[in-house]
């Protein structure tokens, strides 16, 4: 049974306040998912192509083999459009979903520390949880998230797949991640904090970029 569906949306084309280099990033945040430690027939990680063929060469000439990793294509989208991490969704096999952005990173535990914590709780709706910005070589920054627009982000939260009246449509723009969380809201007003796992912020539009 696959447990977690990780939805990676991906365009490596131009776009206002798109970070540099990444194509190493896409990869690097490729790479991460497949050190995570957990079993690989429990998880799955759907990479959404944004209509971007670069991606797929990437995806083709590094990732094809890899068993619990998938590829799919949507036509060309506005900027920050909903209809890519939903049409990842709607094709998602797991029970649980979480979100990892293509020039970011998570920890070899990071599936470990959720799994754990939705245990512990009797599978919740969803929970949110802190994360880490990564300031440069040396220097992490956590990030105390709450439930608040400009705080919690897509980096920070894990729900199940299916919820009534919870979809990503309708949720477009730069503030996408907060329309769609509200609904997570209307769903379970009071979800739990977890135990912060390891998700890794490498790109902040005009703060970082690493």
């Amino acid at each position: 049974m696959i447990y977690f569906s990780i939805i990676m949306p991906v365009t490596l084309e131009d776009y206002e306040g798109a970070g540099k280099n990444r194509e190493y990033k896409f990869k690097r945040a490729v790479r991460s998912f497949l050190s995570c430690i957990f079993p690989a027939n429990e998880c799955e990680l759907i990479i959404v192509s944004d209509g971007c063929s670069r991606s797929e060469e990437i995806y083709n000439e590094n990732f094809k083999k890899k068993i619990n990793i998938r590829f799919l294509k949507i036509d060309k989208q506005t900027t920050f459009s909903g209809n890519v991490r939903q049409f990842g969704i709607d094709n998602a096999r797991g029970k649980y979903i979480l979100y990892l952005d293509s020039d970011d990173v998570i920890g070899d535990s990071h599936f470990i520390t959720i799994k754990k914590e939705l245990d512990y709780y009797k599978e919740p709706k969803w929970v949110y949880y802190d994360d880490f910005i990564v300031k440069n070589i040396t220097m992490l920054a956590l990030k105390k998230v709450s439930l608040e627009k400009g705080s919690v982000g897509t980096s920070s939260i894990c729900h199940k797949k299916d919820l009534p009246n919870v979809s990503w449509s309708g949720c477009d723009g730069y503030g996408h991640d907060w329309e769609f969380i509200k609904k997570l809201i209307d769903a379970e007003p009071n979800p739990q904090k977890i135990k912060t796992p390891y998700y890794f912020i490498h790109h902040i539009p005009n703060l970082i970029d690493f």
